[in-house]
């Protein structure tokens, strides 16, 4: 449930408010995809709930509230960006008006805790510039000095993520030190302690305490009082990580740490992908030659372009999104796949692709477990029209595309979105970020 620290009537004396929590609690009671289903009901609600909560004076609620409608309304099912900026002006407002001097030490730690997400919200829009980043660091520092508990140590890993995009070591040690002193009775292990630190030693090039991370994860190698996240964490497990720390490499310029790496987890990434295909997964499993699910796959860059064009995506995330689909397609094309048939609205025209019959389709595709840098391929059967077939056309979709069409189309989409958060962030340049990512690649 949304509000699981609000079903005892005791704790909510208002009548109106506690029927609209047990509504919003009803609504919650099955899997996070319950929530994002009942998304079109539940946002709603939870605006009337801080309404209420702020008109009868009941700050506890008031900034539990705010710290679980911030999180929710974030999540990939509910994109509700509007929302979570209506947010951050309310918590900006109770800051100015020092409510949280008139709450209780419960609505304190999530007034202190909603400050760090909304400094992480805030590093992915360029429209928030580096003066009003600092603000918002300062005001969950010198809140977390005033009313943060032992619980709010848990806020520090978006602050080490906001530390290590900063390059400002001091500030990471400080969220290191904050991290390491935490009880995970009641935060995620992996999600609080292992991934953060996983950025932190990837940052610092530390590759034993890396391997360290994953390993104990892994095998199960944790306290055992923490392995309940393994029940319910989806990051839980040896591969995410894995990607993760990849990820990290190459937004950090860490190539030599990328492919040190890769070699140790590289039979990860030759299997076929399994659930649910993430953007960067999928970039790594073509480096790694595993072309297949590759329809799925198409459909994926599909959806990731329709979020853009729809602002379903935070503009930091989107050009990353169109970064890793850009090197994608020029990995599929170094994979011998010319062209690709899909169905996207707005794209460039039709690639033009002569017509082949069913006999004549041929496939150009390496071995099972041969990355892109080491291309090996089967023989292919040559055609008058398909002299050298160089590549299969998939019929995936309505129209063919060269791979080296989408690559530049997706390379232009996250140019534009670059250049606005190079202008935003000083510590931020994004032709050192995709050429970061093309050494990785061996692009």
């Amino acid at each position: 449930m949304i509000l699981e620290s609000l079903t005892n009537r005791k704790y909510v004396p208002d009548d109106r408010l506690w029927e609209m929590i047990k509504r919003a609690n009803s609504l919650t009671e099955g899997g996070y995809s319950v929530w994002d289903d009942n998304a079109m009901t539940l946002v709603p609600l939870l605006k009337r709930i801080l309404a209420r909560a702020k008109e009868v004076r009941d700050l506890q609620i008031y900034f539990y509230v705010m710290g679980k409608a911030f999180w929710y309304v974030r999540r990939d099912g509910v994109d509700d960006i509007r929302f979570a900026f209506q947010i951050s002006e309310m918590f900006h407002q109770a800051h100015a008006e020092h409510l949280a001097e008139e709450t209780t030490r419960f609505g304190r730690e999530y007034y202190v805790d909603t400050a760090a997400r909304i400094l992480s919200f805030y590093m992915k829009y360029p429209q928030i510039n580096d003066e009003k980043m600092k603000q918002m660091l300062s005001i969950f520092l010198e809140s977390d000095e005033k009313y943060g508990t032992v619980w709010n140590a848990g806020s520090y890993d978006k602050i080490m993520r906001y530390a290590l995009f900063e390059e400002d070591l001091h500030l990471a040690g400080r969220a290191k030190k904050k991290l390491e002193t935490m009880d995970f009775t009641n935060w995620c292990y992996v999600c609080y302690y292992v991934r953060p630190m996983l950025h932190y030693y990837v940052f610092m090039e530390e590759y034993d305490r890396i391997e360290e991370l994953i390993l104990a994860v892994s095998r199960k190698e944790i306290a055992k009082k923490y392995r309940w996240c393994y029940d319910q964490c989806e990051q839980a497990n040896e591969e995410t990580l894995v990607e993760e720390a990849l990820e990290h490499c190459m937004n950090l310029g860490k190539d030599k740490l990328f492919r040190k790496i890769f070699r140790k987890w590289r039979d990860l990434f030759t299997h076929p992908m399994e659930g649910e295909i993430a953007t960067c997964e999928a970039l790594l499993h073509v480096f790694a030659g595993d072309l297949s699910r590759l329809e799925e796959t198409l459909r994926v860059a599909e959806e990731d372009d329709r979020k853009g064009r729809e602002m379903k995506v935070t503009p930091y995330d989107g050009m990353y999104w169109f970064l890793w689909w850009h090197l994608y397609f020029r990995l599929l094309h170094r994979q011998g796949v010319n062209s690709v048939k899909m169905n996207l609205e707005e794209w460039p025209e039709a690639a033009e692709i002569p017509k082949m019959t069913e006999k004549q389709k041929t496939v150009k595709v390496p071995e099972k477990g041969k990355p892109a840098e080491e291309p090996v391929t089967t023989e292919v059967m040559e055609t008058p029209e398909n002299p050298e077939s160089g590549g299969e056309i998939l019929t995936v979709g309505e129209r063919s595309y060269s791979c080296e069409t989408l690559a530049e189309y997706f390379a232009g989409k996250a140019r534009e979105i670059g250049a606005r958060m190079s202008r935003a962030r000083r510590n931020f340049d994004y032709e050192k970020v995709k050429r970061s990512h093309e050494r990785c690649l061996g692009l």
